[in-house]
């Protein structure tokens, strides 16, 4: 008897579920909202079409929601397009903070760590630290943080986002032209990572091997939801890779490099940036100016609001010319680190 009965119970949720599928969709049966996600790049320092330069490849978007009620956050992702595509919500009232790939990815493993992944208010992303020991030119003061380069982040956020029974009911109302849905989030992808642009004017820049250095006062740490950095002054060396010279001349040049970080400090921050030069000369000694290679750029730093930020200077060194019997390798490990 009580087999039969249930059987009986499996006959009929097999019938209820086979019903639910036929019948109309103001009965309830479907659980989650059909959402609509457009993202736009434009303002985000991201191009994903560039997908042969790696630091722009973009493999996914991924939306965090927060529940209002408390419970766990969870994820939706954007993959085989990272421009628009459609995601299952359940009802309920959210807070959304979207970004290039997910917190969890290993693909910032190295660059970046992302704390409070839980709380809309506080999740954040800060760089990885660097090991000032590892750079022999440079002297660390008492509690000085130091960073290392940042990949790009863009992110994006609204506060207050429903998902209704009827919401449920309408997106799947009419399958057959999905287009037409008017349920839609839009995603505009705010930049999060700067370029910095360093540029060293040099008398005598065929007597450089290396010049490399340390700029100090931008932050480590950016907000995902509000998009503002944290009042963290830090460290990051560099390297200047591209040596050019004046035309017509092969003494004197432009040496430059551009980096990715988080930028400035918050606005409200009583910030101050400085900068300090190293030079390796191409006999393999370092270079020891009568005054040191440091520069303090607050006033040219704090004027710049693009995305670009260049801080330019002037150097000499002496006239030299390369030992042909010192190679790179017998003393570029001990000399310098390529950043």
């Amino acid at each position: 008897m009580k087999n039969r009965h249930i059987y009986i119970l499996m006959l009929l949720a097999l019938i209820f579920n086979g019903s639910c599928k036929r019948q109309d969709f103001k009965d309830g049966c479907y659980a989650t909202a059909r959402i609509f996600v457009e993202v736009n790049w434009d303002n985000s320092g991201i191009n994903p079409d560039k997908s042969a330069e790696s630091y722009n490849v973009v493999h996914r978007v991924s939306l965090r929601f927060f529940p209002k009620d408390g419970s766990e956050p969870f994820e939706r992702y954007l993959e085989t397009s990272v421009y628009s595509g459609f995601i299952e919500l359940p009802v309920g009232e959210y807070s959304i903070m979207a970004m290039n790939e997910s917190v969890k990815d290993v693909y910032w493993n190295e660059r970046l760590k992302f704390t409070d992944i839980n709380d809309y208010n506080k999740i954040a992303a800060t760089v990885v630290s660097d090991n000032p020991s590892l750079y022999r030119f440079y002297t660390p003061t008492q509690g000085e943080l130091f960073m290392k380069e940042a990949h790009k982040l863009a992110s994006w956020s609204m506060n207050d986002f429903s998902v209704t029974p009827n919401m449920v009911t309408r997106t799947h109302a009419d399958a057959s032209t999905p287009e037409h849905q008017d349920v839609t989030i839009k995603v505009n992808m705010r930049r999060l990572t700067y370029d910095t642009r360093i540029l060293v004017t040099v008398k005598n820049l065929k007597s450089a091997h290396t010049i490399q250095g340390a700029l100090r006062g931008f932050s480590p740490k950016v907000y995902l939801a509000s998009a503002e950095s944290e009042d963290m002054p830090s460290t990051q060396f560099f390297k200047l890779r591209t040596f050019a010279y004046d035309e017509g001349s092969t003494l004197n040049g432009m040496a430059e490099t551009t980096f990715q970080s988080f930028g400035k400090l918050p606005e409200s921050a009583e910030a101050e940036y400085t900068m300090g030069l190293d030079v390796i000369l191409i006999d393999g000694s370092s270079y020891v100016p009568g005054g040191p290679y440091d520069y303090n750029v607050t006033d040219v730093v704090r004027p710049q609001n693009d995305t670009l930020i260049t801080i330019a200077v002037s150097i000499e060194l002496p006239e030299r010319d390369g030992d042909e019997n010192i190679t790179v390798g017998d003393w570029e490990d001990e000399e310098h680190i390529d950043l």
